[in-house]
């Protein structure tokens, strides 16, 4: 057993079982949520690249919701003053979960694998389970919260700063046929919150408070996912980003501001 910051590198094998252990207990109250265009909304512009956050693309658990999504996607870019291209490369980047054992969050993603695989010419499908942390930043001593928040690249189950920063990679580049990125999980609340505010924080210069009161009257309300947000945001101060990682009453905060 390596030993990182005072804690050994088998931490995060336990944390992922507690999250997996406390994801399970979630499915007792998840529910089907068709395809909802209240839930999708236009984050980030570049090169003519797109991306968008929102809720499970299906309109029942077997049917992949392509043209619905696009039409609703076209919808969000207009809301904003953009018009999406006629032609582009979908990727669907999804964060269901699924545990293995034929539960509903494994229909819906090969649901979503189906799909692509029989329509390669629409897009590409990305699958990024995410479950959060089982502790926030606030659990730890001073000292060791902020080596813990330097190296997050290291032990986060989530993987927030290389995924960001790839879906940014993507995103930032001139492509002969441009590219919609569409990220989501069941609800489009709290997986997809986190990783919506962590993006907007890193690379749209939003303060932790603004993001937070967005995704709050969402509905974002999972402790790990928040827990997760929070790493994300003491993780960027390590970076020199000057960000007020805290849950404040939020309620004067401005609304999220988009492209």
């Amino acid at each position: 057993q390596r030993r990182v910051h005072g804690v050994t590198t088998t931490y995060t094998n336990m944390k992922l079982l507690f999250l997996c252990l406390v994801f399970l207990a979630s499915r007792a109250v998840a529910s089907f949520d068709p395809l909802n265009p209240k839930r999708i909304f236009l984050l980030d512009k570049r090169h003519g690249n797109f991306l968008f956050r929102g809720n499970l693309p299906e309109t029942d658990p077997h049917a992949f919701a392509d043209t619905l999504l696009k039409q609703y996607l076209k919808e969000a870019a207009q809301r904003d003053g953009h018009a999406l291209p006629e032609r582009f490369s979908l990727f669907d980047i999804s964060f269901l979960t699924p545990t293995g054992t034929g539960d509903d969050e494994e229909t819906y993603l090969n649901t979503e694998m189906s799909f692509f695989s029989a329509h390669p010419g629409v897009g590409s499908l990305i699958s990024w389970p995410m479950f959060g942390d089982d502790k926030p930043p606030s659990d730890f001593p001073p000292d060791l919260r902020t080596s813990m928040a330097a190296s997050l690249d290291t032990w986060q189950v989530d993987q927030l700063p290389r995924r960001i920063a790839q879906v940014f990679n993507m995103l930032d580049h001139k492509y002969d046929v441009p590219i919609v990125i569409y990220f989501h999980c069941l609800h489009g609340q709290d997986r997809t919150g986190e990783f919506a505010a962590a993006y907007q924080m890193q690379y749209l210069q939003q303060s932790f408070q603004t993001v937070w009161s967005f995704n709050k009257a969402l509905g974002m309300d999972d402790e790990p996912k928040i827990f997760g947000l929070l790493w994300f945001c003491e993780y960027l101060n390590s970076l020199k980003y000057n960000l007020q990682c805290r849950l404040d009453d939020l309620s004067s905060q401005p609304a999220l501001s988009v492209v």
